[in-house]
């Protein structure tokens, strides 16, 4: 493309005129394609930044609902390990009372000597004497013997104490 000044302008011929404007018609032309290639380039990368940006700002949701639910999860977790280590208490708690209270049982056959050996007591004349092995049964709680009451128990009844069990 020709550059000419004003002067030069003046002084040409018509025909170097029309070219020369010609010229720079076709120069606008690219120009302007070239432009509007620009342009849609351009909305085509703002667009793309668009998408760009929400993708980043769902990551950035789905990013804080995993915290969320990755806080929930480890909250549950340490809820559960507090549960098991209260059930565990309460069952070790649990399983050393039943320890405690298998000594503890009832025999209700003890309870019917038990009678036997008051109606005897209240009446002399009752044939229902308490055997030797009762009156140790009644006087043991657990492992642990009452001596005290076992000789009282064995001087009312008159049961001798080196009889053979």
């Amino acid at each position: 493309m020709n550059t000419h000044t004003t002067e030069q302008l003046l002084m040409c011929e018509k025909s170097d005129l029309v070219k020369y404007i010609e010229e720079l018609k076709e120069a606008n032309d690219t120009f302007t394609l070239g432009a509007k290639r620009t342009i849609q380039s351009n909305c085509k990368l703002y667009k793309e930044n668009q998408e760009l940006k929400e993708q980043v700002s769902s990551l950035q949701m789905f990013r804080e609902r995993s915290q969320e639910k990755s806080n929930v999860i480890t909250k549950l977790n340490k809820e559960i390990k507090s549960l098991k280590s209260f059930r565990n208490h309460y069952k070790n708690s649990y399983e050393d009372e039943k320890r405690k209270n298998d000594g503890l049982k009832i025999d209700h056959s003890m309870n019917t000597q038990y009678w036997n050996c008051y109606l005897s007591y209240a009446d002399p004349k009752a044939d229902m004497l308490p055997e030797k092995e009762h009156i140790d049964n009644w006087c043991k709680i657990g492992d642990v013997v009452d001596e005290k009451l076992k000789e009282y128990l064995y001087d009312q009844f008159c049961i001798d104490e080196d009889e053979e069990e």
